[in-house]
């Protein structure tokens, strides 16, 4: 048995299956391609006559849906990983039909409590969040919460997605994973992908997530999330390879770029006889012909050199979040609208405070 104190890493998943008892064989074929340590799952469909339900090389908790069709969650944790169950206060008042179950493993001398859970269509209560962060510090949640918001990465916004945004910047959350989770199938537009499915978690814990990303879909309508728990250590005196600006041929510099831009008088003069379709196309080529410009000058006239990286760069949160704010930031100046402007802010403030 392997304490999971003594790893570095760990390769976790979650995933909406929609039904897991017909999918043994592609389930064991998924955990072993991509070395699942630990997977999270909702909508298991499983009841009491599935109380055999096995697979191979791992050890399963679960929390069926009781008296009712569907539902369901469970973990399964490869069996040489030392795990404990947790018990959350779920009071029916604040749960309503949400399901959850939660272990906590112990990982480089931290508790880390990982949540499943699933939230059906409808409203789900502040207090939910705050029973599990109450309950440890350090945390995961794996949900399918059926919400949307475009500052999380979904298409479309609504009401259990605003309320979504709320709760994580009032308990000090951070949405890790930013890819579509879902598709549907619409008669006009095809398949349409969207992201209702989150890993949430502190701020501390995010920074050592890496490589988060959707894959398979076990044939289910939505896709699997996989990443990557490390704590590995960055090198202090990591190298790295910058441009030289003190060794710059300046000269050669100027005179290539103005060589190359001075061929291109006869698009300026053009212009006069474009429509405003033509004149942003043209405009857009000579950005593109700018930017490639400098950027093969700049190879070529500045040579680099190695130095030490001494500190590492900003921890994923912090960029997490700034990428956020830059997002939100392109979103009001298209639509100016103010709920947008709003999150701006807020999201302003929670970059300064990072920082």
């Amino acid at each position: 048995m392997m304490n999971s104190n003594n790893l570095s890493k760990l390769n976790i998943g979650h995933i909406n299956i929609r039904s897991i008892n017909n999918k043994k064989i592609e389930l064991s074929n998924f955990l072993n391609e991509y070395k699942i340590d630990i997977l999270s799952v909702n909508e298991t469909f499983l009841k009491k006559k599935h109380k055999n339900f096995q697979i191979e090389g791992y050890k399963i908790i679960r929390k069926d849906r009781l008296n009712k069709r569907g539902g369901g969650v469970l973990f399964l944790v490869k069996e040489d990983i030392v795990f404990t169950e947790e018990t959350i206060n779920t009071n029916e008042g604040v749960w309503g039909n949400n399901e959850i179950i939660c272990i906590k493993i112990t990982i480089n001398g931290k508790n880390l409590l990982l949540a499943s859970l699933y939230s059906p269509v409808g409203k789900f209560q502040k207090q939910i969040f705050e029973e599990i962060k109450n309950h440890n510090k350090n945390l995961i949640i794996l949900a399918d919460l059926n919400c949307k918001h475009k500052a999380l990465g979904s298409l479309t916004s609504n009401k259990k997605g605003e309320n979504l945004i709320n709760i994580i910047y009032d308990l000090d959350l951070v949405s890790v994973n930013e890819h579509p989770t879902h598709f549907t199938t619409n008669a006009n537009k095809g398949h349409e992908l969207d992201m209702i499915d989150y890993v949430i978690s502190d701020f501390e814990t995010a920074s050592k997530i890496e490589n988060c990303s959707s894959n398979d879909n076990l044939d289910s309508d939505h896709l699997t999330i996989l990443f990557e728990l490390s704590y590995n250590e960055i090198k202090k005196h990591e190298k790295i390879k910058v441009r030289d600006f003190g060794k710059a041929n300046w000269g050669n510099i100027n005179n290539e770029i103005k060589e190359i831009l001075d061929d291109q008088d006869l698009f300026f003069q053009n212009l006069k006889n474009q429509n405003k379709t033509q004149v942003k196309e043209t405009l857009d080529n000579l950005a593109d012909l700018l930017s490639e410009t400098i950027n093969t000058v700049t190879k070529k006239n500045i040579p680099e050199k190695e130095i030490n990286r001494r500190t590492p760069k900003l921890p994923f949160n912090i960029r997490k979040e700034i990428d956020k704010k830059r997002k939100l930031r392109r979103s009001f100046i298209q639509n100016k609208n103010r709920d947008i402007k709003t999150l701006l802010n807020r999201q302003n403030k929670v970059v300064k405070n990072m920082i």
